[in-house]
């Protein structure tokens, strides 16, 4: 087996794991906010969906997105990791408002109800079980050197720090009835931190849609490259667009005039390769070559 089949087969398998046990907490702690009448670990729960999201996101990616390109689809199917994100952002916005809702309403009308300890073992059991797959997927993510991986373990991180605040509440209402509106608001303040994620997955989705172009540094230095281009003497028009997370470009470059066809072409293959090279996040490039006249080089009016 090839490095990189292996990679990418222990990618999925660190992946795996990480849903299943993404879908089993879930799973247990909005049950166990349900039956232990706690809002805090029902939000708790929802919230472990954003994590959810990247597990998702890699595993999809290698059934659908990265799939070569066909007669159908010449730029690729990268624009299905983008629809597929927004997607799963706009049903995680809806269940931080539906959430929020919620706990405001109990608060309002004042729905007193002490949580049950089912609740706290559920956010218990989370950290301690979030903890452990974040060190698993971590040192996986760094012996194969994959960014994607070590990302998606401080995201298992986030979600058993995220616990922590809402066992604390749970405790605190558990031990003081009294303040049982402690577990609402602890709903509340982890129900903003699920439509901010929601807001983070799909502000660079919608981004993509609009067809913006990536940041200023990525485009001046894309130029630079093309200009240290042995026969350019100058670059315009550059114009670059993200297609999933890879980026579509084309650019107008200036050779003398007195250049064949043949020696054109070949100055612009030497730009791409440069190009691409350089910049592995982009796709591909369009070259398009204007010929000048010597006063160009010149620097002539």
């Amino acid at each position: 087996m090839d490095t990189a089949e292996k990679r990418k087969r222990e990618t999925r398998r660190v992946t795996l794991v990480g849903l299943f046990v993404n879908l089993v907490l879930i799973a247990a702690k909005i049950s166990a906010g349900i039956i232990g009448r706690s809002d805090a670990v029902v939000a708790d729960g929802v919230h472990s969906g954003s994590d959810m999201i990247s597990d998702l996101m890699i595993l999809i990616g290698l059934l659908f997105w990265a799939k070569p390109k066909d007669r159908d689809h010449p730029y690729g199917h990268e624009r299905i990791e983008t629809l597929t994100t927004l997607v799963l952002a706009l049903l995680l916005f809806g269940a931080g408002i539906l959430i929020t809702y919620r706990a405001s309403t109990d608060v309002w009308r004042r729905h007193e109800s002490v949580p049950g300890l089912v609740a706290l073992y559920a956010a218990i059991a989370a950290i301690v079980a979030k903890e452990v797959l974040f060190r698993w997927t971590k040192r996986v993510g760094t012996g194969m050197k994959s960014l994607a991986v070590v990302a998606n373990a401080w995201h298992h991180r986030s979600d058993a720090l995220s616990s922590i605040p809402v066992a604390l509440a749970v405790l605190t209402a558990i031990l003081i009835p009294a303040w049982w509106f402690i577990d609402r608001l602890a709903a509340i303040v982890v129900s903003i931190f699920i439509i901010y994620a929601a807001y983070r997955i799909a502000r660079p989705s919608l981004m993509q849609l609009i067809d913006t172009a990536p940041p200023i540094e990525v485009r001046e230095a894309l130029e630079q490259v093309m200009r240290s281009t042995h026969g350019i003497i100058s670059v315009h028009e550059i114009r670059a667009r993200y297609l999933g997370s890879k980026i579509m470009a084309e650019a107008h470059v200036e050779v003398l005039g007195s250049v064949t066809v043949e020696e054109g072409h070949r100055i612009a293959e030497e730009v791409k390769k440069n190009v691409l090279e350089k910049f592995p996040e982009i796709e591909d490039i369009t070259i398009h070559i204007e010929p000048v006249g010597d006063f160009a080089k010149r620097g002539k009016p």
